[in-house]
């Protein structure tokens, strides 16, 4: 893995979700869909273990410098999320798309709510309108589903950046 081609995209990708992030956005709740999580999912099928846990941790930490949760929630999200996802990658195929949107909506789904949760912990949100929130979040988490097959076919595009082999087809074409 090439760290530098890594954090590059990283930076990219944080760039176009907060500079270009409301041009993309849906409805006036200004859905917008988390490139990071994104990114964080289709590195743990494409790396070795070590390399995807640190990946992921890496990108959580990002995103907990760019927003206003508590340092560390997204880290920890973040990395949890890697750990399941490598203990039960042999089962889970995630180079399907259906399988693929699947999973990072309801991973999104966990991941922000569990961030939300932390945050009302700490005091830094008040809980205030928990169910608007809740439908925010779901359909971020609905977009960002949606935009993973994309985000796949990109990464694979990309792989030799990241010093990643290309991702090899299987025989029923998906």
């Amino acid at each position: 893995m090439k760290w530098i081609g890594f954090s590059a995209i990283l930076i990219i990708l944080c760039l176009i979700t907060t500079g270009c992030g409301r041009i993309f956005s849906l409805g006036r709740q200004n859905i917008i869909p988390d490139l990071l999580f994104i990114y964080a999912f289709l590195i743990i099928f494409k790396m070795g273990t070590f390399q995807a846990m640190v990946g992921c941790w890496g990108i959580g930490f990002f995103k907990d410098v760019t927003t206003t949760t508590p340092l560390g929630t997204y880290a920890l999200a973040f990395g949890m999320m890697a750990m399941v996802i490598m203990v039960t990658r042999e089962y889970l195929n995630g180079q399907r798309p259906v399988i693929m949107i699947l999973l990072v909506f309801f991973l999104s789904m966990l991941v922000e709510q569990g961030a939300y949760g932390i945050s009302v912990i700490k005091g830094i949100n008040n809980g205030g309108d928990y169910a608007q929130l809740t439908v925010e979040i779901f359909f971020a988490a609905l977009f960002t589903g949606a935009l993973t097959p994309l985000g796949n076919l990109i990464m694979n595009t990309i792989s030799p950046l990241l010093g990643l082999p290309k991702q090899q087809h299987s025989r029923a074409g998906y």
